[in-house]
């Protein structure tokens, strides 16, 4: 994190460059249905290191203690904002198939999603007719193969 002042003759100045070196974050995705939002848990600082500072010594530990506090402060607001951001996962494909009992897993690296599908009864309209139909099958089919043998030294052919 960088800290830069304006000075009063209209120029910027770094005043102070931080590293957030461990950044300890939880969550979780809700499902309700087929709504999916998302849910901060927890958000923490494990340490702090000063790369540089114009004004003296920064002290990390209370600089890490303060950003932590704050965002134990700010997580409600935040969870009360995402909560408002849901997306909703389709749960009629097409009018064949609907979808229900959505989960979410996270495993290895890998996030899984998995949905009931429930197929739906066709609706007395035919998706589609089929006629007499025989397939026309050609006689012979030809292959034409072209190979540029130009910078091969050594052909090997194997049976």
């Amino acid at each position: 994190m960088e800290y830069w002042v304006n000075k009063a003759d209209g120029t910027r100045e770094l005043a102070a460059d931080v590293t957030l070196k461990t950044i300890q974050f939880k969550g979780s995705l809700v499902i309700d249905d087929m709504l999916i939002s998302a849910r901060v848990d927890t958000l923490n600082i494990g340490s702090i290191k000063q790369n540089a500072c114009t004004f003296g010594s920064i002290n990390a530990l209370a600089l890490k203690i303060s950003l932590n506090n704050v965002f134990r402060l700010l997580i409600p607001k935040l969870n009360g904002y995402l909560s408002t951001k849901q997306l909703e996962v389709p749960h009629n494909i097409a009018g064949i198939f609907e979808l229900s009992d959505l989960t979410l897993g996270y495993y290895d690296g890998y996030i899984y999603a998995g949905a009931t599908p429930t197929f739906l009864p066709p609706n007395g309209a035919a998706l589609f007719e089929v006629g007499d139909f025989e397939p026309e099958l050609p006689k012979e089919i030809e292959i034409e193969w072209v190979m540029d043998t130009t910078n091969v030294e050594e052909l090997v052919f194997v049976q």
